[in-house]
């Protein structure tokens, strides 16, 4: 009787349940893919986060470096990659233009410019333009990603900001710019003013009269250092040549 109350007993325990296998969510959603605006965004806070050094130096603004398109581009270029987008400089006769174009998308977003003629003494007109584009790059560049710059127009105004303590300007040294005595000793020198604006890492319009009577002195020196080591060749080849004639 034992037996069959326990058996009786164990017939009316419900049975365990399986665990219920899940299902795969058939509808869950891909990723969303960032839109363009997003993409320069996150360009923009990556690159504030980068270390960018400025290395232009303002004529009679020496504590006032800018910033140079070689400064910040290689890191711009970086993130533009990681980000899947490019942007593309073009220039016309009335305007430059930076297109950034989505690699996902077709979408586009245009920064736009008016083009401006500059004259810079001793460049002909396709340095005068090349400066004009420079130019035109880095502000197109900075205007689409946001990049900080000083105020050029602002001497450095507020209390120790200057250096004075007193809120005003510091005074600079007033420029200028390179005399036609200077340019034809250039010319006759045989030197770039392109190559110039490189050593002191300016364009051609921000050399100094300062800058060039630098690099004449530098030039000068090397045509007397390249005649002395000519000299002393011509030397040595003629005691060489004396000492074979003796020989003979």
């Amino acid at each position: 009787m034992e037996k069959e109350k326990q058996a009786a007993e164990e017939v009316k325990k419900p049975a365990a349940k399986k665990p219920a296998t899940e299902k795969p969510d058939t509808k869950a959603q891909p990723p969303r893919k960032k839109t363009l605006f997003e993409k320069i965004q996150c360009v923009r806070v990556g690159l504030q986060k980068t270390e960018v050094k400025k290395s232009g130096k303002m004529n009679g603004r020496e504590g006032k470096p800018y910033l140079e398109l070689a400064d910040f581009t290689p890191q711009l270029n970086e993130l533009m990659l990681a980000e899947r987008f490019t942007a593309i400089v073009n220039f016309i006769a009335t305007e430059a233009t930076l297109t950034a174009y989505d690699f996902d998308s077709e979408q586009t977003f245009t920064i736009t410019s008016p083009m401006r003629e500059v004259k810079v003494a001793g460049c002909n007109d396709m340095q005068n333009l090349g400066a004009v584009e420079t130019y035109q790059r880095r502000y197109l560049y900075m205007a689409m990603f946001d990049i900080a710059e000083s105020d050029i127009l602002d001497g450095g105004t507020g209390n120790g900001e200057n250096g004075n303590g007193n809120g005003k300007p510091k005074a600079d040294k007033p420029f200028e710019k390179p005399t036609p005595e200077q340019l034809k000793e250039v010319q006759d020198l045989k030197m770039d003013l392109n190559k110039i604006a490189v050593n002191f890492k300016k364009s051609v319009d921000e050399i100094s009269k300062e800058d060039v009577a630098e690099a004449i002195k530098m030039q000068k020196a090397a045509i007397e250092k390249m005649k002395a080591r000519d000299a002393a060749k011509q030397a040595a080849q003629q005691q060489a040549d004396n000492a074979e004639g003796k020989a003979q």
